[in-house]
């Protein structure tokens, strides 16, 4: 019965979303604290929106008598980012649904999940790694609002050669002496940018003194070592812990950086990121419209009733773009 064949096509579709939905949701949550960390998430009502930085701060200082009270203006720059269409769709052939048997639609929407979740990471690893991605922003490096990349070898911020690490350890990341000597480095670079117009430290030392503020990002060719250079093979259940040797291990842990591996890097270069402590993020996401989810079938779609082609599909109105340079520093290898 044709009305038979409707509800048949909703109950696979519908099944089909639920287990997009589900797999978005649980991916989405695993990524949200390292997306949290790397982004500045805003909410968006136009089709760009303007960000506005100080780059400046006030700074207490000396009041003579008599002196009229001193005011510290701020060094303002601004900036424009640019909602994007970011859609995915699943096509197949109604014949094809009917002759599955290794559930390989399913697993077609799965993986469709999973990239839509995974979409914020890609992108910074595009933006971080000023690659080119047709799929992904139009431009392979997105300027930050100084008007240049995110990482710059020119002297910036009163930092000689920049956020960029050019003459890393000789060691390179063969040896965890050779990441550490690399990651301290790293650290001086962010002890060392200045505010433009005072000359002051950018970064209050309270914030850079705190290893377990930085997020090391590495390539999957070196998490070994890298996880063995902060400590990342060392965690234990501190909670039932009662060796006070375990427990200064346990502690030494959580005071380090966090380490990410991003499975689309590849070489030796590696990055560090100031995530915490702070306001400012390397990036910012601005939400223009949410996910949205659509169906195609005999019930709803023409072309399905001439050519018995089904699918699903879903989009998005998203824009990203660079935030605080100011937040990383790249070690090239």
């Amino acid at each position: 019965m044709p009305g038979q064949h409707v509800q048949a096509t909703l109950a696979q579709a519908s099944g089909l979303l639920s287990q997009f939905q589900d797999l978005f949701r649980a991916r989405a949550d695993e990524l949200n604290s390292q997306i949290d960390e790397l982004f500045l998430k805003v909410p968006s009502t136009k089709a760009s929106e303007d960000y506005h930085i100080w780059e400046d701060t006030p700074i207490a200082r000396h009041w003579p008598r008599g002196d009229e009270r001193s005011w510290s203006n701020f060094s303002e720059f601004r900036q424009n980012i640019v909602n994007l269409d970011w859609d995915l769709g699943i096509p197949w052939h109604a014949n094809d649904e009917a002759d599955d048997q290794t559930g390989m639609l399913v697993s077609r929407v799965r993986d469709g999940a999973r990239s839509f979740a995974e979409l914020p990471i890609r992108v910074a690893n595009q933006i971080v790694t000023a690659s080119v991605d047709v799929m992904l922003l139009p431009d392979a490096s997105p300027l930050a609002y100084d008007g240049v990349a995110l990482f710059s070898n020119a002297d910036r911020g009163g930092v000689t050669g920049g956020n960029v690490i050019d003459a890393p350890d000789v060691g390179g990341v063969a040896t965890v002496d050779a990441i550490l000597d690399d990651y301290y480095d790293a650290k001086e670079i962010f002890r060392l940018i200045q505010r433009p117009r005072s000359g002051e430290p950018f970064w209050p030392e309270d914030i850079v003194n705190m290893d377990s503020n930085f997020m090391v990002v590495c390539s999957p060719a070196n998490e070994r070592r890298f996880k063995e250079a902060f400590g990342s093979d060392l965690i234990l259940d501190t909670a039932a812990v009662t060796n006070p040797i375990k427990a200064s291990v346990a502690n030494l842990t959580a005071s380090q950086p966090t380490v990410k591996v991003w499975s689309r890097l590849t070489g030796d270069d590696w990055y560090v990121f100031l995530v915490r402590g702070t306001e400012l993020k390397p990036l910012v996401m601005q939400e223009r419209e949410p996910l949205q989810e659509h169906m195609y079938g005999f019930d709803n779609s023409d072309r399905t009733r001439d050519t018995k082609e089904k699918g699903l599909a879903w989009d998005a109105r998203f824009g990203f773009g660079i935030f605080a340079w100011q937040t990383a520093v790249q070690i090239d290898n």
